[in-house]
Formats: C-alpha cells, sequence, structure tokens
C-alpha cells in the first residue's frame, strides 16, 4: 500500500511538472482537478475525511494550489481537507456546504479572508489553526459552538463578531491571536474553555456574559493588553493561570459565588493592586498573587484571603514561631515553602486542610501536631522536612497526597488513620528513619514508590484482612526478606500467597 502511494504521490509531481491536470475523486460522489494551480471540486455529497496527510489526493502537491473553487452539490470540507496549503489565497465555499472539517484549513497561511456561507452549522476543531495570514472571516448565524484551536495562532485577525447562536467557545479557541483587539461574546454563551483568549496582548476589554459560570485554566493568560473586566455573578471558579501576565489589570472584584482560586490566576499582574475576594473563597492555589501590586504592598508576615493563610511574605528569620490565626480554614498551597526558619507552628482547629507544598523544604521544623478537624493533605505537604522527627495524624484524615512526606528523614514511626483508603505514590519515600509503620484496615492500595528508600524499616503492621492493591515497586531499595509483616490472624496465608506481601521474612499476626 504503501509502495503504490509514493508511485502515486511521484506520478502526480511529474504531471504537475510537465503542466498536465489532475483529476480523481474525493467521496463517494465528488471529483477533484488540479490545474494551473486551481483546485475545482464538483459533484453532489460530502467529502472524505481524511485522517493523514497519505490520504488527501493532492497533498503531494499541495504547495502549487493558489485557488480552490468548491462547487454546488457539496455539502462538507473534510477532515484535515486543505491543511498545510500555504499558498492557498483564495476559496469560493458554495450555499450546500454545512460543516467544515477538524483542522480543514490548517496552516493556510496565505488565505487572508474567507467567507463562510450561511448554511455552516459547524466549525470543526482547529479549522484554521495557524492561519497567520488570515485577517477577516465571517462566521454564519447557525454556528453554535466556536471548537478547540478553532483560530488559534491566527495572528493577523483584528477582529471577529460572533454569531448570537454560539453558546460555546472552545478551548484555546483564538489562542496567540495577538492582533485580535475587539471581540464581542454573545451573551448566550455558558462555556469559555481553557487558554480560550489565551496570548491575545491587543484585547484590551472584553465582557464575560452572565450564563458562564467557570473561568478555565489560562483562558486570559498573556493578555497584557487587558485593562478591565467583568467577571460575572454565576462563576464559582477562576481557574488556574487564569489572567497569569495581564500586566495591565489595576483592579479586579471577584464575586461572592467564587469559592475556589487556581494556581498562579493572578500572578505576574505587577499593576494590579486592587482586589476584592469574597469571604466565601475556600481554596486558593499557590502563586496566585505572586507579582502583583496587590500582595507588594502587604506587610511581612502571614497573608490572610478571607478563611485562607495564602503565604508568608519576607524573609523569615531564625528559630521563628508562628501561631496561625484562629478561624483560619486552609494553610493553602506553598505557604511556607523553603521557610527554613520556621521550628513550631501552631494550627487552630479551625483548619481542615494542608494545601500542597504547604511546608516543603522547612527543615528546622521539628514537630507538628495537626488539629482534628484535618481531613486532607496535599502532595509534597511536608516534602523535605528532614528535621521532622514526629507528626500527629488526626483521625479525620482521609487522604495524603502524593510525595507528602517524602525526604523526612528524621521519622522514625508514623500511625495512619482509620480513614484514609490510599497510600499514594512516593507518599514516604526516603524515609530513611523510619522503622515502623501501621496501616489501618480501610487501606485498599498502596501505589508505586510509597515506601522506596525506607532502608530502616524493620515492623511494617497491615491491619487490611485481605491484600490491597500494591504496586511492584512499593518497597524499592528495601530488603523484605528482613523485615516482620503483622496482618490480622486470619489472613497470614492470604499475604503469603500475595505478590510482594509473600516476600517479608517473617509475616505474623498482630495483636492489638
Amino acid at each position: 500500500m504503501k509502495t503504490r502511494i509514493l508511485i502515486s504521490s511521484v506520478l502526480l509531481l511529474v504531471s504537475i511538472a510537465t503542466g498536465v491536470a489532475q483529476s480523481g475523486k474525493c467521496g463517494e460522489n465528488l471529483a477533484w482537478t488540479l490545474d494551473n494551480g486551481t483546485l475545482t471540486i464538483s459533484g453532489t455529497g460530502a467529502m472524505r475525511d481524511y485522517f493523514s496527510f497519505d490520504h488527501i489526493p493532492w497533498y503531494s502537491c499541495r504547495s502549487s494550489i493558489t485557488t480552490v473553487k468548491i462547487g454546488e452539490g457539496v455539502t462538507s470540507i473534510g477532515r484535515s481537507a486543505f491543511e498545510d496549503c500555504g499558498a492557498l489565497t483564495s476559496i469560493t465555499i458554495p450555499n450546500s456546504v454545512t460543516s467544515i472539517g477538524y483542522r480543514a484549513f490548517c496552516a493556510c497561511r496565505g488565505l487572508a479572508f474567507i467567507t463562510l456561507p450561511g448554511g455552516v452549522t459547524r466549525v470543526g476543531d482547529f479549522a484554521f489553526y495557524d492561519c497567520g495570514g488570515l485577517t477577516s472571516i465571517t462566521i454564519p448565524g447557525g454556528v453554535t459552538r466556536i471548537g478547540d484551536g478553532a483560530f488559534s495562532g491566527c495572528v493577523g485577525l483584528a477582529s471577529i463578531t460572533l454569531p448570537g447562536g454560539v453558546t460555546s467557545i472552545g478551548s484555546s479557541a483564538f489562542e496567540g491571536c495577538g492582533g485580535l483587539t475587539s471581540i464581542t461574546i454573545p451573551g448566550g454563551v455558558t462555556r469559555i474553555g481553557d487558554g480560550a483568549f489565551s496570548g491575545c496582548g491587543g484585547l484590551t476589554s472584553i465582557t464575560i456574559p452572565n450564563g458562564v459560570t467557570k473561568i478555565g485554566d489560562g483562558t486570559f493568560s498573556g493578555c497584557g493588553g487587558l485593562t478591565s473586566i467583568t467577571i460575572p455573578n454565576r462563576v464559582t471558579r477562576i481557574g488556574n493561570e487564569a489572567f497569569y501576565g495581564c500586566i495591565g489589570l489595576t483592579s479586579i472584584t471577584i464575586p461572592n459565588g467564587v469559592t475556589s482560586i487556581g494556581s498562579s490566576a493572578f500572578e505576574g499582574c505587577g499593576r494590579l493592586a486592587s482586589i476584592t475576594i469574597p469571604d466565601g473563597v475556600t481554596s486558593i492555589g499557590g502563586r496566585v498573587f505572586h507579582g502583583t501590586g496587590w500582595l507588594d504592598k502587604q506587610p511581612d508576615g502571614c497573608i490572610y484571603v478571607g478563611k485562607i493563610l495564602y503565604t508568608y511574605k519576607g524573609s523569615m528569620s531564625a528559630n521563628t514561631v508562628i501561631n496561625v490565626r484562629e478561624g483560619t480554614a486552609r494553610v493553602e498551597g506553598g505557604a511556607f515553602a523553603g521557610c527554613g526558619g520556621l521550628v513550631s507552628i501552631t494550627i487552630p482547629n479551625s483548619v481542615t486542610s494542608i494545601g500542597a507544598n504547604a511546608f516543603h523544604d522547612c527543615v528546622g521544623l521539628t514537630s507538628i501536631t495537626l488539629p482534628g478537624g484535618v481531613t486532607s493533605i496535599g502532595q509534597f505537604a511536608f516534602a523535605g522536612c528532614v528535621g521532622l522527627a514526629s507528626i500527629t495524624l488526626p483521625d479525620g484524615v482521609t487522604s495524603i497526597g502524593q510525595f507528602a512526606f517524602s525526604g523526612c528523614v528524621g521519622l522514625a514511626s508514623i500511625a495512619i488513620p482509620d480513614g484514609v483508603t490510599s497510600i499514594e505514590s512516593h507518599a514516604f519515600e526516603d524515609c530513611s528513619g523510619l522503622a515502623s509503620i501501621t496501616i489501618p484496615g480501610s487501606v485498599t492500595s498502596i501505589e508505586w514508590h510509597a515506601f522506596s528508600g525506607c532502608t530502616r524499616l524493620t515492623s511494617f503492621t497491615n491491619l487490611n484482612p485481605m491484600p490491597q492493591k500494591v504496586s511492584s515497586d512499593v518497597f524499592r531499595g528495601i530488603d523484605l526478606s528482613k523485615m516482620t509483616l503483622y496482618v490480622p490472624a486470619g489472613a497470614i496465608a492470604a499475604y503469603r500467597a500475595a505478590a510482594v506481601w509473600k516476600n517479608f521474612g517473617t509475616i505474623t499476626a498482630h495483636v492489638p
């Protein structure tokens, strides 16, 4: 088959070089002719979808196509039909066409303008991706969705009007459209995808319709020209890097319905000096306000956002002791990361979660008591706390994230609370001082490298009566033949038959 395709391509190139017109089929009832750079498609029905360039009849001579004429009767433009036709400058699309396929005009950089007929109701994902020369396009009223990456990389597109029937704007739909200065989003839009306007540095203002409930990850990141934006009241979440690097923003009001603001959502917004944050916000990701004017004017020390301890600002002196403010609900991700001077911290009972990297590399921290209300410990929360010799995990903890205690070489023992169902990957990796550990019966899975490098382990108590789902490298670097495994009395035989557990030197009954 590959040989036949190669021969056909060579013959086609030779024919073009000699000026002979070429023709073939591109659908069940469709024919194509290529003559002197003009590609003509005629017949009735849908164009074939092409899943690779080898299946596009004119692919081998795509660089010579300057004009495309599609006749009445053609109902769709197929998948990748004209992808990478860089010399294409003119195309005629008839009223009979209702669908533009996935990547149909991708990388047609010579195409400056295009008119889609009124009957088009579907524009596929990445349909005009990387059409850098495109300055103007008319989108018909029947289109209800702007596909993922539909106009991504169209750096010449200065303005676009979306029809009133559009309800969804896909992820990365206008990403990298640096020349876009104006866009009107119809009132009926309820979804704006991740990265939809990322890198649209020419946009100065935008109105988000009231039906939108989430600002996605990176939706407006890199929109340096954006000076004002209104977030509708129905929005409940602002995604990671949603407004990252929007250096023109000076103030923003976050509506009362927002409960979550993702990592780096406003990071790098240097002129953003005024931020109104509602008390209902219960989760803020790491570096949300780093590099903003708002954070710059906060005094050194613990920075609180509503009921969240967001971060510690400034240099921390040696032997620092911190009392977290009463009423705080969460110690946010990265709040004390790298604070080597922290030796003691008191966390009030109101705190329910410890975010990712919250105490990462707090090398001076020797002990910590988590309050009874804490239910989750984020990934890397205490990773690298080499001085941490003891920690009390409350009974309410149900989730311990990846790498949560990785590298805590000072820990000698730890008891996992009964509510935990999974020991995540690398959770206690390289805790080389850990001599014993007890796994409650609630744990049903132990993920890879959970105890790798715990070379001093001599005693492992597993209270689940049935061997769990365990990765083969959970105990990597440990000589299990020298360890004792304690299990429920009636489960000894099952553990001796299980792949990982049978390698323990001694398997015996646990005595409460």
